[in-house]
């Protein structure tokens, strides 16, 4: 059982577990059999699912632990049934939204972040730059971006190397090393994590994680001792309130802005898709797509090159 759990992620291994759970309290209320379930059983539990207008994320969730769980344990599964898939895309289609993506955070609104958050020596502005620059120039989701530990840097004389260890795409964590450029700008990702990393008095090739919580000591701050990464939703906070103070609209932004943003702008610069999916870590044509905004100039081309 522990070997077959293997096969998939903790995370997905504990999702599963909490919407198991869901269905077999579901099954015990109407004193049904929930392993194995029924194929009418699942269609009901779906169903009723839907007519409570829960997203397409919570009923795709519900149908595939219902599933996983049965093939974990043998059994005939319900969920291979017609009945229980065309309920599910019937589901679908009445829970569907139209998708409303984040808009990409540009290379000039972090042009005007750098001027608005000019004092460097402050530890809070160079944190902030520091995860902005270097997001948007590596494509990093937060995930990876947070777990970015001192011994992953490697700075050489025209740019740095980061070692991602754990990524969404690398589900069998063969790890990737990701390659930033020098530039000559006063947004350079390069020359600003080194300024960081000396004001944060972090140490080289140390197992420390380069974006912490900051704590206060003597007037001035530092990061903190408890070697934690700064959390998904205190680092969304900082982004946010950042983006505000230069006028936009907090609601058009994310954490994944900064990935989308550097996205769009190597496509729309013409970088060679091969190189743009190695260095985005992205496994298909339809998910390196699914992150890039074409610019109106790009849009336009199609019908100038239309030969009317």
């Amino acid at each position: 059982m522990d070997m077959a759990k293997k096969s998939k992620s903790d995370s997905t291994n504990k999702k599963y577990d909490l919407y198991f759970n869901k269905f077999k309290i579901w099954c015990r209320k109407f004193n049904l059999k929930f392993l194995p379930a029924d194929v009418s059983t699942v269609s009901l539990y779906l169903t009723e699912l839907i007519q409570s207008a829960c997203s397409v994320s919570v009923l795709n969730s519900n149908f595939y632990a219902i599933k996983w769980y049965h093939e974990l344990f043998l059994y005939p599964n319900p969920c291979c049934s017609s009945l229980s898939n065309i309920v599910l895309e019937g589901g679908k289609r009445i829970l569907a939204k139209p998708i409303q993506k984040k808009e990409p955070i540009t290379a000039d609104i972090i042009v005007k972040l750098f001027n608005l958050y000019h004092d460097i020596s402050n530890l809070s502005n160079c944190r902030l730059l520091c995860m902005l620059s270097l997001a948007y120039a590596g494509f990093f989701r937060y995930k990876e971006l947070s777990l970015i530990r001192m011994s992953d840097i490697s700075f050489h004389n025209t740019h740095v190397e980061i070692i991602v260890h754990n990524s969404k795409t690398d589900i069998y964590r063969q790890g990737s090393i990701v390659m930033i450029a020098s530039t000559d700008m006063p947004t350079c990702p390069v020359k600003f994590l080194k300024h960081y990393c000396n004001l944060a008095s972090l140490k080289i090739n140390s197992s420390e994680y380069i974006f912490r919580c900051l704590q206060s000591k003597k007037d001035t701050l530092e990061l903190s001792k408890l070697n934690k990464p700064l959390s998904y939703t205190r680092a969304r906070e900082i982004l946010l309130e950042a983006l505000c103070a230069i006028g936009l609209d907090k609601k058009q932004f994310g954490l994944h802005s900064l990935r989308s943003g550097g996205a769009t702008q190597a496509a729309n610069n013409g970088v060679s898709d091969r190189l743009f999916k190695v260095h985005g870590r992205w496994r298909s044509e339809n998910a390196k797509d699914g992150y890039v905004k074409d610019s109106i100039d790009k849009r336009l081309s199609v019908s100038k090159n239309l030969g009317i």
